[in-house]
């Protein structure tokens, strides 16, 4: 199958899922295409066939009794065969690129229901019914898009493929169309007759049930007969065209179109005389006419007819074919009736051949047993006084290994969980050791947490301190803006008056005094007088200006003295800072290494404590076992007791045996007797045979009972031997085991290393084999695929050679089938008859050999069973007296043993009470130490929570300081940029430039030193305050006045003296708190030093605890495997 037919198969089962008797969900065409062998053996089950079967019945209207066919045809092939045949019968032809020639066109099962289930649907498509088509049609329009149109391809190529014109021969049954030649003689007359006699007498169309009337084959597009004629057009060619098209229309060749027969005579040409006038041309057409309409209406309901009648043929068709299929099916079943009667006739002739000679077999192997039950009766007659002894002694021993098995189960669980105990104390332990030196480091952490939150306190007061500046500053800040402003205001009229004196003199308009001189006098000297006061003010600002230039460079000398010195100290500071900060970081991670590490330590203390808890469970279980130890001695004395009763009991048995086997020799001499009167009535009539057989049977059924019973009590007895043996060999393997393991446990370490070495390599193998796989399957793909593509063309091809060959060959089967079935029925009588009579003298012949043998063996085995129950009768003897002296000697020993036991008992209850007071109280102090531990780790855990805390809400008030000291800037930036408009030169300005790009310098880097760090807030705002108050005196020297003095250079020189004392005595106490911090660590350091001493002696005594705990345990043990030894030793000096 290609993929087109898997897709289009796919798509007929999803609808037939539609319906409510199929249920063949969970296929699509990938899983068709990957296995397509699986889907047809689903659809070739019983259940599957029976559902389309019902489907077919359904949709095809046909009551095929398929349930009779499926019983008697073994398989499902030939229903589908017989599906294929109806369904064909009613679907319309396969299209052409179904049965086109290709190399390949044999009938596959897959194949076959393909065509089938398209079969189905052309039907369901094309049913008479009007309703169930909507259904089917609904059913197939609820489907998915890609289903409904694989559908719909199918249909439209079934469409296409049908042809527009029938044959004029059908398939089987399919009566010839021909007219008889009375029909034709009466089409002739009727062309021939004039218009006269046709207007006399115009035939009526003949009703549907007259006789006259033949079916004649309908195309498929008559659209000849319903086209009217038209008016412009002759009589004579009107009706010649009339002829010609209806002979057209009706789809016939010219020998089909003898077969045809007119029922109203056709029109002929008129006389000439009727042309003669125009009023009688007028009534010609109009009778005509009129006649043209009759015909008209007369085609249609001839057309009608025709329709009916073809439909009625149809039917009639498809009775005959369901007739003839009935008939085939008939006939098949007919022939595989015969056939497996035939064979069930001659397997039943077989099966009595071989009943025949089997019972001669079982004749001879009677008599063969019965020599072997006598022999088995004289050695059960020997062996019954041993067998209850035996027996008795198998049940002790079974019971005992069945507690020695619980014991030895109990002690391996308990060697693996002590093995288990010491490799995790001895991890524990390695842990503790990795974990002493990280104790320390977390009492050091500890000692830093606790300076942390002295030196929080402390940055605290100091930010404090500098809110209280910056509030300070900014209140100057505004003083400093208002004075500048009034020192703008007075500049820009000072300016603007000089300027007006500068241009006084260069303007050639006369002055303010010329031309008064005379007149006013008063104004002249005024002018004079001002004159000389602006150059005396020009000179005094001269003056002012050269001052002030000295004095700025004697401050520039200064300040650069002080700002070396502030910058060394401020490197000096800013290195051990950025070293406290590295310090800091790595006690940091430290501390979040020993949290971790704390973590584990209380897991493990935690696991500790539960396998001292599983310890002290294993302890209780120990005693418990003591205590069943203990029953089990107590309930064993009872088991004797009860033994010795099952002996009695046994004695009596054995007694009744003896009873029966006399019975079943008596019941032998009986058999034997009736078996020589069988054998004589045997002769008289073949009615005896069958009581004979039954009594043989019988008699063999009893004989195998003996046989099967001697050969029980053998196997028991060899049973009891071999167990005996098996639990020494049990005992010394079991000495020898507690060596053998531990090599074994090397091996096992050595061969998985192996295997693990071998498994990689087999990894790497599969990965190859996979790919070579993977190709191979690649190609194999595409041979198949090409294979699958002639397979199907060669199917198509045979498929519908082979349809045509069985129809063929159907009628020759049938007639040779019977013939040979008539030859081979004569034959298998004269078979019969012959066996019958061989069978008889054969009987007759063994039946009397028999009698002369049984006769001769139930003499020697009189003679054998008399010797065999004499030697009987001494060995019961002799087994009586040795199991009654066994028996002493093993109440004695078991007594001795269960002294021994009970005072070992006592002992190790008083030892194992002495261990559980001591781990208790081991278990109080362990508790209270850990208690303590636990306490310590959340108090730090609280510390070291607050203190983050703490430190953020420092960081975020540092950061809203360093914003309002950047806006603060920014305002002093204002200030001094609109103070620079008062100098008085280039020098001047150029020497407040470097100023500030000295003081911008600092800045930037005390910006820099507070984002490196979190404790350097109180030491870079020093230098911004001290600039902020030089600038602040800066810009009081420019007052109204406009002069600076000497005394305000002398409060400048003495506030920069303060704020350098103000550093250095900074400066010492940073160095103090320092050397303070570093005796702190050394302190915490020691500290830590003797808790990691502390721990070491508590791990020390957990090892010491751990280690009695071992030997507690391995005492216990040792006790247990001595009484368990001890018990072992018991049970085997009973056996032997």
């Amino acid at each position: 199958m290609n993929a087109e037919q898997v897709k289009e198969l796919a798509s007929l089962l999803d609808w037939l899922n539609t319906f409510n008797l199929f249920n063949f969900e969970n296929v699509n065409s990938t899983e068709i295409l990957k296995n397509p062998d699986m889907v047809v053996e689903r659809l070739a089950s019983p259940e599957v066939t029976r559902a389309i079967s019902r489907i077919a019945e359904e949709i095809c209207d046909s009551k095929v009794d398929f349930q009779d066919m499926a019983r008697k045809s073994p398989g499902t092939d030939r229903i589908w065969t017989s599906l294929l045949m109806l369904t064909a019968t009613k679907a319309r032809p396969l299209p052409k690129d179904v049965n086109r020639e290709d190399s390949d066109s044999r009938m596959t099962p897959a194949r076959l229901k393909l065509y089938v289930l398209s079969n189905l649907l052309d039907c369901a498509v094309q049913s008479p019914n009007m309703q169930r088509r909507r259904q089917y049609i609904e059913k197939i329009m609820g489907l998915n898009k890609s289903v409904q149109k694989t559908l719909m391809s199918l249909i439209e190529r079934r469409g296409k493929s049908t042809p527009k014109k029938r044959s004029p021969s059908r398939g089987v049954g399919s009566s010839s169309m021909t007219p008889p030649k009375s029909a034709l003689r009466q089409r002739r007359s009727l062309l021939e007759t004039p218009i006269s006699e046709a207007e006399r007498s115009p035939q009526p169309p003949q009703s549907a049930s007259s006789g006259r009337s033949y079916p004649i084959e309908q195309s498929d597009s008559n659209t000849s007969m319903a086209t009217p004629i038209q008016s412009n057009l002759s009589p004579e060619r009107s009706h010649s065209r009339k002829t010609v098209d209806s002979i057209r229309s009706s789809g016939y060749t010219p020998d089909a179109s003898r077969r045809m027969a007119s029922p109203h005579p056709e029109i002929t040409m008129p006389s000439p005389g009727t042309f003669e006038s125009p009023g009688r041309m007028q009534i010609v057409f109009r009778e005509l006419h009129s006649r043209i309409v009759k015909y008209e209406s007369y085609m249609d309901t001839y057309k009608q007819r025709e329709q009916k009648l073809q439909g009625k043929l149809e039917i009639i068709e498809g009775r005959h074919r369901n007739e003839m299929m009935k008939l085939e099916k008939q006939s098949f079943d007919r022939e595989e009736e015969l056939i497996a009667k035939y064979k069930e006739h001659v397997e039943a002739l077989n099966n009595q051949l071989h009943d025949i000679r089997d019972k001669a077999s079982r004749g001879e192997q009677a008599i063969k047993e019965l020599q072997k039950a006598k022999e088995e009766i004289e050695v059960l007659n020997q062996n019954q006084g041993a067998l209850p002894e035996l027996s008795e002694k198998l049940r002790k021993y079974k019971e005992r290994i069945n507690e020695l098995q619980d014991t030895k189960d109990a002690l391996r669980r308990e060697q693996e969980a002590h093995g288990n105990a010491v490799d995790e104390i001895v991890r524990l332990e390695s842990e503790l050791q990795t974990l002493a030196p990280l104790r320390r480091q977390l009492e050091d952490y500890k000692v830093r947490a606790i300076e942390a939150e002295v030196k929080l306190v402390e940055t605290q007061d100091a930010l404090e301190k500098l809110e209280k500046k910056a509030n300070d500053q900014s209140h100057v800040n505004e003083s400093l803006w208002k004075g500048a402003m009034l020192q703008k205001e007075q500049m820009d009229e000072l300016r603007r008056r000089l300027q007006e004196d500068a241009k006084a003199p260069s303007e050639p308009t006369t002055g303010v005094g010329e031309g008064i001189n005379e007149l006013n006098p008063e104004v002249m000297e005024e002018l004079y007088r001002l004159r000389n006061e602006n150059k005396k003010l020009r000179e005094f600002a001269e003056k002012r200006s050269n001052d002030s230039v000295q004095k700025m460079a004697d401050t520039l000398d200064d300040t650069k003295r002080l700002g070396d010195k502030y910058k060394k100290e401020y490197l000096s500071t800013k290195d051990k800072l950025e070293k406290a900060l590295q310090t800091l970081f790595q006690s940091e991670e430290r501390e979040r290494k020993l949290a971790a590490e704390l973590n584990n330590v209380s897991m493990e203390l935690a696991d500790l404590q539960h396998a001292k808890s599983e310890v002290d469970e294993h302890c209780q279980t120990v005693e418990q076992k003591l205590s069943a130890t203990a029953q089990s001695l107590n309930d064993s004395e009872k088991r004797n007791a009860d033994l010795r009763r099952d002996v009695d009991h046994w004695k009596e048995k054995y007694n009744t045996m003896e009873a029966a086997a006399s019975e079943r020799s008596t019941r032998i001499n009986e058999l034997a007797t009736e078996m020589a009167q069988v054998m004589s009535e045997l002769a008289r009539s073949s009615k005896t045979v069958s009581e004979l057989q039954e009594l043989l049977a019988i008699s063999e059924e009893k004989l195998s009972g003996l046989h099967r019973a001697n050969v029980d009590l053998e196997s028991q007895l060899e049973d009891v031997g071999q167990k005996l043996k098996q639990s020494e060999k049990d005992h010394q393997v079991a000495m020898t085991q507690a060596s053998s393991l531990r090599s074994e446990i090397e091996n096992l370490l050595e061969e998985n290393a192996n295997q693990k070495k071998s498994i990689d390599e087999l990894r790497k193998a599969r990965q190859e084999v996979t790919d070579e796989a993977h190709r191979a399957l690649e190609a194999t793909r595409e041979v198949l695929e090409a294979k699958a593509k002639k397979d199907i063309d060669d199917l198509q091809k045979t498929m519908n050679r082979l349809l045509e060959e069985e129809r063929k060959a159907h009628c020759k089967t049938k007639e040779d089938s019977e013939a040979k079935l008539l030859s081979i029925e004569s034959k298998w009588k004269n078979e019969y008859d012959g066996l019958q009579e061989r069978s008889t003298s054969g009987l007759n012949k063994y039946k009397e050999k028999s009698q002369e043998r049984i006769e001769t063996l139930q003499r020697e085995y009189e003679d054998q069973i008399e010797r065999i129950k004499e030697g009987a009768k001494e060995d019961k003897e002799n087994l009586v007296r040795k199991g009654k002296a066994m028996i002493a000697e093993a109440k004695n020993q078991a007594k001795e043993e269960l002294d021994a036991l009970f005072e070992k008992n006592q002992q190790l209850d008083a030892y194992l009470k002495k261990l559980k007071m001591e781990k208790e109280s081991e278990h109080e102090m362990f508790e209270g130490k850990i208690a303590s531990l636990k306490n310590h780790l959340e108090f730090s855990t609280a510390q070291v929570n607050e203190l983050t805390i703490e430190v953020d809400t420092c960081q975020e008030k540092m950061r809203s300081l360093e914003r309002e000291n950047f806006d603060l800037q920014e305002d002093n930036d204002r200030c001094r940029r609109q103070l620079r408009g008062t100098g008085g030169g280039g020098q001047f300005q150029s020497q407040l430039e470097k100023l500030q790009k000295e003081y911008s310098l600092l800045l930037e880097e005390n910006r820099e030193l507070k984002k490196a760090s979190r404790y350097s807030h109180s030491i870079g705002v020093i230098p911004e305050s001290a600039m902020s108050e030089y600038d602040e005196n800066e810009q009081h020297k420019y007052g109204r006045s406009g002069g600076m003095t000497n005394e305000k250079l002398k409060e400048i020189k003495f506030e920069y003296d303060a704020h350098i004392s103000n550093l250095v005595d900074e400066k010492r106490e940073l160095l103090m708190k320092n050397y303070s911090a570093s005796i702190d660590i050394e302190k915490a350091e020691r500290r830590a030093a003797e808790k990691d001493e502390l721990i070491a002696q508590l791990n020390e005594e957990i090892t010491s605890l751990k280690l009695q705990i071992q030997r507690q345990e391995l005492t216990n043990d040792d006790t247990v495997r001595r009484c368990l030894m001890a018990f072992l030793l018991v049970l085997l000096q009973k056996v032997h």
